[in-house]
């Protein structure tokens, strides 16, 4: 949206469309690794209620090691989406970053 107002150039949208496309996939694959091996005080939710409630998520259609591995192919699309636009992309990176490597 930021870059529509600015009325970026198709290159910089493009780039920014990919980065907040796997952005979104890591905060849910995250999300779903986390409802595995995360507890309930850190999550400040109930643990393994995604599988308690039959959700299809990541880890249950292509296993845990796949779905880390999924995640940082997201972190090397959202790094390379970043290394293309012009100015400093720290908070986008950081908010990367977050996604990736949150623990709740």
């Amino acid at each position: 949206m930021g870059g529509l107002a600015a009325q970026a150039d198709p290159a910089t949208l493009q780039a920014l469309a990919r980065f907040a496309t796997a952005l979104g996939l890591a905060f849910q694959i995250r999300d779903d690794i986390l409802d595995i091996e995360g507890d309930a005080a850190q999550l400040g939710k109930t643990a393994g209620k995604d599988e308690a409630q039959d959700k299809l998520t990541f880890p249950a259609l292509i296993g845990l090691d796949a779905s880390r591995a999924r995640l940082e192919a997201l972190a090397a699309t959202m790094q390379d989406a970043l290394a293309t636009l012009p100015g400093d992309t720290a908070a986008l990176a950081a908010l990367g970053r977050l996604a990736i490597e949150r623990h709740h």
